[in-house]
């Protein structure tokens, strides 16, 4: 796509990948995930920002239909009180090309189903690791942004992840592992469904995602704002005679994760750079309130400022850090 706008009224090319929740639930076969790899690798080629619109089911795990109706169940004992043997088909079922068996009495005890359709197993979780690592590539070459909407289960959350940029709209879940899953593993519910585990109150609290809006409307404005503070093909260089006078800045930081720390991407004179704000906060850190005092770099602003210098310096960002000094209300000391 090249979105026109009137900050970039010669428009903006930018690669978009989207998944359609309207087939098959927006999950992955082999097809999908080839598609998916191969345009992020055109979009490196060609040195484009990629977005990303989740709203999947991950990997295709599929059924074999034709073997699924011919399935007989041995139970222990003669009933189901004390659970199942295996699995079986009649001896001279229809389906018996489509598995793997052991003959048993008369009839032949299922091992594995191997079925007729194309792209229905474990074969798919391969392409799922052949998307994360293209989408780490990407995100190391060019700007990578996610809109997640509706949800985005396995592949599709880890994919909006690795892309470092989300946008939750709603309370779309990225479910890593959801509650179902942990509640199987744990043996007991400790999370009673997905949005509580990995709703907006959880992912965007902790910065996995970056941004939240209540309508996929809102969530591509934003997308498209982000696109905006990316460098261009041609960035224009600021010259010393440009700096004339006094400019008001003003900044909106969110309600997010270590915040004695604040990054952001700022304009000046149209050419996108970068800030690092030192300052101190009382940081909330699950339920218990912790101060923490300014121009020190606690372990959670550690990480979050080290991976901003990196996504910045990946796309050539210019860096400027503001410190404030804790004797004087002001700006002290400011470095390109």
């Amino acid at each position: 796509m090249k979105p026109f706008t009137p900050n970039k009224p010669a428009g903006r090319t930018v690669i978009v990948i989207t998944s359609d929740i309207t087939f098959r639930t927006g999950s992955y076969s082999m097809d999908e995930h080839n598609l998916y790899a191969k345009v992020s690798v055109y979009s490196r080629k060609i040195n484009c920002p990629r977005a990303f619109i989740a709203a999947s089911s991950g990997a295709r795990i599929g059924l074999a239909t034709q073997v699924q109706k011919e399935i007989h169940i041995k139970w222990r004992d003669n009933g189901p009180e004390k659970g199942y043997e295996y699995l079986y088909v009649n001896r001279d079922s229809r389906v018996s090309d489509q598995i793997a068996f052991t003959e048993v009495d008369d009839h032949l005890k299922i091992d594995a189903v191997i079925g007729i359709e194309k792209d229905i197993g474990t074969e798919n979780l391969i392409g799922s690791g052949l998307n994360a690592g293209e989408t780490h590539l990407t995100n190391k070459k060019v700007p990578t942004f996610a809109l997640v909407t509706g949800r985005a289960v396995g592949i599709a959350a880890y994919n909006a992840h690795l892309g470092k940029r989300i946008c939750q709209v709603g309370n779309s879940p990225l479910i890593l592992t959801g509650a179902l899953a942990l509640k199987s593993h744990l043996g007991k519910e400790v999370y009673t469904s997905n949005e509580q585990l990995e709703g907006r109150q959880i992912m965007h609290l902790y910065s996995v995602s970056h941004a939240v809006v209540n309508t996929d409307a809102d969530g591509v404005t934003k997308i498209v704002r982000w696109l905006f503070y990316t460098l261009p093909d041609q960035a224009n260089v600021i010259s010393s005679c440009d700096v004339t006078g006094n400019r008001d800045a003003e900044y909106f930081p969110t309600k997010g994760w270590a915040k004695t720390i604040i990054t952001g991407r700022a304009r000046l004179f149209d050419h996108p750079l970068v800030l690092l704000l030192h300052f101190g906060f009382s940081s909330k850190i699950f339920a218990k309130v912790v101060m923490q005092a300014g121009l020190v770099l606690y372990p959670g602003s550690a990480y979050k400022t080290a991976e901003d210098i990196n996504d910045f310096n990946r796309e050539g960002f210019p860096l400027v850090i503001l410190a404030k000094d804790s004797s004087e209300d002001s700006v002290v000391d400011t470095k390109m």
